[in-house]
């Protein structure tokens, strides 16, 4: 049976990981999408060309503070697009070059939910891996008083 000392360090181990993951994952996309979740405005924009083999994206361009932006972006049903289609663009006001198809709001969800998962699910499956692998037997550990 493992000893207090086990499920401490498993604790600590686990919440360092789970911290760890947490910052570095959600470094990435999160704080673009919870700022344009937050202070975006909606413009609607137009599909210049796609490259549907390269993550779905498509190039679009949209108005922003009277100015026109053209910018390579991921898009949904990419294959069913064609140049002049129209999109919901969310952009920053402040720089019109952050910006995303879509909802900002459904894509801050979905990210937090897979940040969320990685952070607690990864350290769970490599520590529990870690500890059957090099766990010792009953008759091996230190500190127990037995001969082995």
């Amino acid at each position: 049976m493992p000893s207090i000392r086990d499920f401490l360090t498993f604790g600590l181990a686990y919440v360092g990981m789970a911290a760890f993951l947490t910052l570095t994952l959600g470094s990435f996309n999160w704080p673009r999408f919870r700022a344009l979740a937050k202070h975006g405005v909606t413009a609607t924009g137009h599909v210049v060309v796609t490259n549907c083999g390269q993550h779905s994206t498509a190039k679009v361009r949209f108005e922003a503070k009277g100015r026109s932006v053209e910018q390579w972006n991921n898009v949904p049903n990419c294959t069913a697009l064609r140049p002049d289609d129209s999109l919901s663009v969310t952009y920053l006001p402040e720089d019109p070059n952050v910006n995303l198809v879509g909802s900002a709001s459904g894509r801050l969800s979905n990210e937090t939910v897979s940040v969320a998962l990685a952070a607690l699910g990864m350290p769970l499956f490599v520590l529990t891996t870690l500890w059957m692998r090099f766990r010792r037997p009953r008759g091996q550990r230190r500190g127990d008083g037995r001969a082995g």
